[in-house]
């Protein structure tokens, strides 16, 4: 198996004031490689998207162990391998570990995480993944669903359509078996007659507290962006409150530039919020 990995590559540094605490690589081959692999729908701003593939990359903390004198926390390469089948879909993501223990560039050891088959119903579209050979307890990399403190190592992904094709439902449950699982994670879209997203409902996943809220529906007005969301009591029926988006601005490629936040009716806005965009042209080799 090959463990090397490219070197043309793109540096993302994280620095608390002159010490760099994180730092993490990106190869360029990777990312050249995997955005030719085959997407089987559009994809739709605010929904779940089954088919992401996920990039190579090593991170490492300088911080420990130039500081701290700690070496425990030696450069690490998290990658992801992808195995297609005859029709150039995904069938197979695995997830590895590459330690370089020594910094020298050179792989000492590998892991896998966890392997995930992907099957597809008779339209070609992914309704499921089997999570398969995890190497520990995940944090997954689609989403924030975290499965530690729940004692189960073996996630099932699920999803269901429309007839014109737009994702309806995504779920994580902790197992296939539907008399041994529970679920994780999910969240339920709704579409008008020309297939843009109206509504949204997510469960939340990562919760510490009864206190935090964990059900929340999103509506989106005609440019696709968040118009009113509404938090539910943890019973899912009584609403605890909603507010609402009202944008003052758009630029020259219909993204937003300024929003108010309301309260419930309240006619006086409570927040304020503004970006600048800068936006990059690409260059053609």
């Amino acid at each position: 198996m090959n463990r090397s990995v490219p070197y043309d590559s793109a540096v993302v540094k994280h620095k608390e004031g002159n010490i760099y605490v994180y730092i993490e690589k990106y190869f360029k081959d990777d990312v050249t490689k995997k955005v030719e692999y085959r997407q089987q729908f559009p994809i739709k701003k605010h929904v779940f998207n089954p088919y992401r593939v996920h990039l190579n990359y090593y991170s490492y903390q300088p911080y420990y162990f130039y500081v701290k004198k700690d070496s425990t926390a030696k450069r690490q390469v998290r990658a992801y391998r992808y195995n297609l089948n005859s029709d150039g879909a995904i069938k197979e993501e695995i997830g590895v570990t590459l330690w370089d223990r020594n910094l020298d560039d050179i792989i000492e050891e590998e892991t896998i995480d966890y392997k995930a088959i992907y099957n597809y119903n008779e339209k070609n579209q992914l309704i499921s993944k089997n999570y398969t050979e995890l190497g520990h307890v995940p944090g997954l990399p689609d989403h924030d669903a975290e499965f530690y403190d729940t004692g189960y190592k073996t996630p099932f992904e699920a999803y269901t359509y429309d007839e014109r094709g737009n994702l309806t439902s995504f779920r994580l449950y902790t197992d296939e078996d539907k008399s041994k699982r529970r679920i994780v994670a999910k969240e339920e879209y709704k579409y008008n007659e020309r297939n843009n997203l109206i509504w949204k409902r997510k469960w939340a996943t990562f919760v510490y507290g009864s206190h935090f809220k964990l059900i929340n529906d999103l509506e989106f007005n005609k440019k696709g962006d968040v118009a009113k969301v509404t938090t539910f009591e943890n019973d899912g029926k009584t609403v605890h409150l909603w507010y609402r988006f009202e944008y003052f601005g758009y630029d020259e490629y219909d993204n937003w530039t300024g929003f108010f936040v309301y309260l419930k009716d309240s006619k006086k806005p409570f927040g304020t919020g503004k970006r600048i965009l800068e936006y990059y042209k690409e260059e053609k080799e």
